[in-house]
Formats: structure tokens, sequence, C-alpha cells
């Protein structure tokens, strides 16, 4: 009986044995289901952002409608999204659609060869969105991104506060000194701004330089025809240390990031923010409360400068396709995305403009938002914002200048001199 008993045990395991190794097989082909599999890089984060709760929401919609089709989101805060993004595409392992800003952020990839070319699929009417926002999504007559949200450098303000000390939107930059003055002198600090990020400094100093210069300067030396170290450079780091010397910034700036600059707003502890349209969506908690209490005014005008009132510091920020075998299919996806009835539903869920062609804001738009869009119609022109244009060994090192400026670690002089020689290096 023993013998019989071993016999059935060795027969059973047998069979165990191969029903598991058969549930091997089955296991994985029901874990990853066949079909293509894409992937979308944003810097926008579901539930943290309205921006990547739409993405979400269309990449559930677009797979429901496309059985086989799968997308795979993953996303990052900015800075480390340009970085993880370089190494990935050069290493061949990037995304199947991109996030960027346009300009620099995305002919460091078409200048190799290594985004698709849209133009044929955009087809004539280019999807409905407006023909004027391509221009720093091509390369050499050709699209190689597809424009989205269009973005402009403004002055944020404490409308409240405003009204409650009588103070008035300036329009010249001696007037801003003397409302900074008042503010401060009434307990508050005048300017919220992250230091810790860089970028949250360079935004007024881009716009001084725009002022003071006019829109050709930067554009000129990007392309060789003057220095960086040029007077008005050197001139527009000197205003931009003032506003740290006059204690209008926190006194901890260069250990705040943006979320907690823009939380001295929120908590009436600052009063002003230089900073994108997309901040009135931040300061509403992503378009849910305190619409009323938020304004802006465009960067004011310097006594003799040559930059005109309506020139804007900004730019169009929307999606590529790496050019893969799954290009066809990310760009299925990215025109379901940016198609109109999509895109009005982000702006409606997030308040960011969108680059349709035609009107979509209706009678009910925020105010703000109705005059962002005023804004962008009616530039005199549009310089890319620096860092997301420059190249990125230049970039790091402006970056590190705003912040060494803004910290009395060097003069007006040295920060021009340091982007100068990187980008000799460059």
């Amino acid at each position: 009986m023993i013998i019989q008993r071993s016999k059935a045990g060795t027969i059973g395991r047998l069979i165990l044995t191969v029903l598991f190794g058969l549930l091997l097989m089955i296991v994985p082909a029901t874990a990853k289901p066949a079909g293509i599999r894409i992937s979308i890089w944003t810097i926008n984060q579901p539930g943290m952002d309205a921006v990547g709760n739409w993405v979400q929401k269309k990449i559930g919609q677009f797979e429901k409608a496309n059985p086989g089709i799968f997308i795979d989101h993953s996303f990052w805060e900015n800075q480390s999204y340009k970085i993880k993004l370089k190494v990935a595409m050069f290493s061949g392992k990037g995304p199947d659609i991109l996030y960027n800003w346009g300009g620099e952020s995305q002919l460091v990839y078409s200048r190799e060869g290594l985004l698709y070319d849209l133009t044929g699929d955009l087809g004539k009417h280019r999807w409905g969105l407006s023909p004027g926002m391509f221009a720093t999504h091509s390369y050499r007559g050709r699209i190689y991104g597809i424009p989205i949200f269009p973005t402009v450098d403004v002055v944020w303000y404490n409308k409240e506060l405003f009204v409650k000390h009588g103070w008035k939107t300036p329009q010249t930059w001696p007037e801003f000194l003397a409302l900074c003055d008042r503010i401060k002198a009434a307990g508050y600090i005048p300017v919220a701004m992250g230091g810790q990020e860089a970028w949250t400094i360079l935004h007024p100093y881009m716009d001084i330089v725009d002022r003071i210069a006019g829109s050709g300067l930067y554009p000129a030396a990007k392309a060789r025809q003057v220095s960086f170290t040029h007077p008005d450079f050197v001139a527009a780091f000197r205003i931009l240390q003032g506003l740290a010397q006059r204690d209008y910034l926190p006194a901890e700036v260069l250990s705040l990031n943006y979320t907690e600059a823009t939380q001295l707003m929120m908590q009436d502890k600052a009063v002003m923010m230089f900073m994108g349209d997309w901040q009135y969506s931040r300061l509403t908690n992503q378009m849910h409360r305190d619409f009323d209490k938020w304004d802006f005014f465009p960067f004011p005008v310097f006594p003799g400068g040559k930059g005109l009132p309506r020139n804007i510091i900004g730019a169009v920020d929307g999606f590529s396709v790496k050019n893969s075998k799954h290009a066809k299919a990310a760009v299925k996806f990215l025109k379901f995305l940016a198609s109109r009835d999509s895109l009005i539903e982000s702006y409606q869920k997030s308040g960011f403009l969108v680059a349709l062609a035609t009107p979509y804001l209706d009678k009910n738009a925020r105010p703000q938002l109705k005059r962002i869009a005023a804004l962008l119609a009616q530039a005199t022109s549009l310089t890319q914002w620096w860092d997301q244009d420059l190249p990125e060994a230049v970039t790091q090192v402006l970056l590190q200048s705003a912040q060494d400026l803004i910290a009395g670690r060097c003069s007006p002089e040295e920060a021009a001199a340091m982007i100068e020689a990187a980008y000799r290096k460059n």
C-alpha cells in the first residue's frame, strides 16, 4: 500500500508540474495583452495637475475606441524631465510621444532625425490648429511638433489686496518700483519667487532684456551676431539684482521652490509674481476657487527702452512623435488628443488657452483668460523662453548665473560673461 501511495503521489506531482508549466505559458499572455504599446512623456502629473488629468482621461477614451493600442503615461518635474528625455532619446529609448516647448527643446531631436515628420499627416488645415503657432515646431520647412498650449509671461497680482490698499497696476518700471516700496511698507513681500528653481528667476530677466533692448537683441546673441556681454544684457542683470538688494523678494528666495512661492501668494504674504499664464490655474487651485482674487498686468515698459508694450515672452508648448515603428499609432493618438472637442475640454478643466485656429472662448469665460487670449493675439513679437530655446549646456550656465547673481556671488558683468563663455564652448 505504501508503494501504491508513492506511485500515486509521483503521478500526481507529475500532473501538477505539467499543469503549472502550462499555467506559466498562459499567464504572461493575459498579463500583457497583444497589441501596440506606445509611451507618452509629459511634465503633467495626474491627480496634481489638470492637464495631467486631461491627458490621462484621453488615454482611457482612446484605448476604449482603439482596441489593441495601449498607452503608457510617464511624467516628471520640468528640469528632471528635460534631462531624462535627452538621455533616453539619444540612447534610442525615448518615448513615442514627447512633450516639448518648441524651439531648441525640439530642434535638438529633429536636427538628428529622431522625430517623425508630421507635415503630411497634418494636411492643409493642420487639424484645425492655428497656422501661426507651428513656427517654433518646424525645421527646414517641415513640421515636427503639434502646438497645443500657447503661453505668455505676465505679472500676476492679488487683486483683493490692491483694492484694499488702493494700489494701482503699473505701466512703467519706475511705477513698478514705487509700487514695490508701498507694498513692502504695508508689511507684505512685493514679489514672490521660488529661486531654488532658477527658471523662476529667469522670467523677469528675459522681460527686462526685451523692454530695454527690444525683441531683436536676444535672437542676435543666439545667432552669435552680438555677445551676451552686450551692455543691455549686463544692465538687465543689474536691474534684476536690484530686486533682491531692495528686499522686494522673499528673504529665503533661493530656498523656496516654485510651489512654495505660489503658496506665499495664496496665503496673502506676497502680492505679485513674474510668471506665465498658467499661474492663474495654480492660484485658483486648478480652477476651483478664488477666481476674482487674481489678475495680471503686462510686464512694465522702460522709459527710453526699445521694447514695445505688446512684445511678449512665451512659447507654444506641444508634442512631437519619435521616428519609430509605432509612429503612425502615436500620430493617431496625438490627432485624437488635439481634436477641437478635446482641446476645448482641456481649456475648460485647466484654464489653459489652446492653439485652435477658430474662436472657442464663450461668453462665460473668465475675464483674465479673455485678456490673456487678447495679449497673445495682439502681440507685436513673441520671444521663445530662453531656457527652452538655448543649447542645454548654455541654459544650465544661464540658470546658475541667475542664482549666483541673486545670491550676491557674482556681479552683473560676471553673470553675462559666464553665459558668453558657455556659448563659445558649446
